[in-house]
């Protein structure tokens, strides 16, 4: 099978976060698959992101940019020219904003290790925690939209699957 592999960070780098998409790569390419890996990619920050941030740092508040809409686009756009013009078979990402975003006629498969609550109110992660309520609701647009835009969706966790199967009409 011919795989694009798109990912923000450098696949390459078995250091960058948990290794993960490293050794999913290197498994890819032991069973016989071609892994096409598109990535790393780099976007200039959009206006609308840096505002939001900003916005959130007044209030106190974190701000997850790597899910807001604004960074979803600008990442989409960035794999959709990557991919243009390659031939493969299907594009395997680990991002919700890479899933939703990638303009792209084949089929996306994400998978990830990570969920966001479809109702903040039940979060557990110390990291999703203090987001004001327009990063709350970036957040689930573009977990749904990544989530929707799946053909299939694998997740590392138990929780992480019961949680995306929360979102209306994404249980793949």
């Amino acid at each position: 099978m011919k795989i694009a592999f798109v990912t923000i960070g450098d696949t390459r780098d078995i250091k960058r976060g948990s290794g993960t998409p490293y050794h999913l790569w290197q498994e890819l390419l032991r069973q016989g698959h071609t892994a096409h890996l598109v990535g790393p990619l780099r976007v200039k920050t959009p206006f609308l992101t840096r505002f939001f941030k900003w916005m959130s740092t007044r209030m106190g508040k974190r701000y997850l940019s790597y899910r807001d809409p604004f960074m979803g686009r600008a990442l989409g756009l960035a794999a959709g020219r990557a991919l243009a013009g390659l031939d493969v078979d299907v594009v395997l990402t680990n991002d919700y904003c890479l899933a939703g975003y990638t303009p792209v006629s084949k089929p996306i498969v994400l998978y990830t290790d990570s969920s966001f609550p479809h109702r903040y109110a039940e979060n557990l992660h110390p990291w999703q925690a203090n987001l004001p309520w327009f990063g709350v609701f970036f957040c689930r647009h573009t977990t749904a939209l990544g989530l929707k835009k799946a053909a299939r969706c694998f997740f590392a966790s138990q929780h992480a699957a019961q949680e995306a199967e929360k979102y209306p009409k994404t249980a793949k």
